[in-house]
């Protein structure tokens, strides 16, 4: 406990205190058993799930479309990164603070009076969103997501229809916290600071193209999960991956907006993804282009989408064995779901395992080089260690670290 204060003071460019908190408590209980760090993750994991689901029937009073987005939100092999890694649990309870958030504030939407100021429901999202604040910056996309989830529960009225004032103490809850926020991290860090490296604007916006296609293709067929992603840069309108890309997002889009008119359900998923995928765009340099555990949040209006067509499929299904059919294809595809996150979940059972299938799909990755190389020199394989270290120096002579 005497490390409490240090907590506070945040570290690098982030600044998230409450994931600080949470090692401690781990640690207390486990000391440097790995798999008690774990164990939280995966608890995280499954509150952010049902959240999914409370929010959902919440919403749009539906338990299928709720059970359905959770479930595919809670075994989806792309969440590996996020839940696997034991620093990725910032995803998950900034996740969780969010989503507890937006449902206190529905909850309060749906109260039959709206005279009061002060309501019990608007103390606690306050509370979860400051939490969520120190957890991840991915809480910043709360106000538009309100601004969403007021429009379709707007919708719903047809009595007594909400009036756009029931937004303003949130609105003034968000910028007074966001602004403690601020505060609080620009005492502990000092200014933001971005990333120094980073492409063109144009090159950045070219490459992200092709990123959002493989976004989708990684989502509907979850295979060749890893870490350090490399992404070939787009530098040229003449690109093939670029024509490919775009052919296939523009099909997406042109159905999302289609049915976003005649639909509230399937507007609520598309802007909820593009919200929640908007800033790990690269519009402001990232530390990385691609990264799967950017995905956790504008996965949720993804798996929505895949939910209410499931849901209308099967409600529209005329046919007793059409409706049998298109259980046991969700069930089956729920089953391989399972299986795959197990497996991808093997590469993450030791250092060495994880760093070779990490450069199997980027071999040019020299932090990937360095680390498998140190950890075979740990285990006294140094031909083996020489032959990486060689080989991160002649890509890279400039890597000090490799020598």
């Amino acid at each position: 406990l005497h490390h409490f204060e240090n907590v506070f003071q945040g570290e690098g460019t982030f600044y998230r205190p409450i994931i600080g908190l949470t090692y401690m408590f781990d640690y207390f209980l486990y000391a440097l058993d790995p798999s008690g760090y774990h164990i939280t993750n995966i608890l995280w994991q499954v509150l952010a799930a049902f959240l999914v689901y409370l929010l959902i029937r919440i919403i749009f009073k539906s338990f299928i479309l709720g059970a359905v987005s959770s479930l595919l939100f809670l075994i989806h092999p792309i969440q590996t990164e996020a839940v696997t890694y034991i620093s990725g649990r910032a995803d998950l309870i900034a996740t969780s603070f969010l989503l507890l958030y937006l449902v206190f504030f529905v909850l309060d939407l749906k109260k039959t009076k709206q005279t009061d100021f002060l309501t019990k429901e608007f103390v606690l999202a306050n509370i979860s969103l400051f939490l969520a604040f120190l957890s991840k910056e991915i809480a910043f996309t709360s106000l538009p997501l309100l601004g969403l989830i007021f429009y379709i529960v707007r919708s719903q009225r047809e009595e007594k229809p909400l009036r756009l004032n029931a937004l303003y103490p949130y609105l003034i809850g968000f910028i007074a916290l966001l602004f403690l926020y601020f505060k609080l991290r620009s005492n502990a860090l000092g200014d933001w600071a971005y990333a120094t490296e980073t492409l063109p604007f144009g090159e950045r916006m070219l490459t992200t193209v092709t990123v959002l296609a493989e976004y989708f293709r990684i989502l509907l067929f979850p295979l060749g999960l890893h870490m350090e992603r490399t992404v070939q840069v787009v530098d040229s309108l003449l690109n093939i991956r670029l024509a490919f890309s775009s052919i296939i997002l523009g099909i997406i889009i042109a159905l999302a907006i289609k049915h976003s008119k005649r639909s509230s359900y399937v507007f609520f998923g598309t802007i909820w993804f593009l919200i929640t995928i908007f800033p790990f765009l690269n519009i402001i340099p990232l530390n990385a282009t691609m990264a799967e555990h950017w995905l956790y949040v504008p996965s949720i209006g993804f798996f929505f989408l895949v939910a209410y067509i499931i849901n209308e499929v099967y409600r529209k299904a005329q046919k007793r064995i059409l409706k049998v059919t298109l259980v046991s294809v969700f069930s089956l595809i729920i089953a391989t779901f399972g299986m795959l996150t197990i497996k991808q979940n093997a590469y993450w059972k030791d250092d060495i395992t994880f760093y070779l299938r990490t450069l199997k799909y980027s071999p040019g990755s020299l932090r990937c080089i360095g680390n498998l190389a140190t950890m075979y020199t740990k285990e006294g394989k140094h031909d083996e260690a020489i032959a990486l270290f060689e080989k991160g120096i002649e890509s890279n002579p400039k890597e000090y670290q490799l020598y």
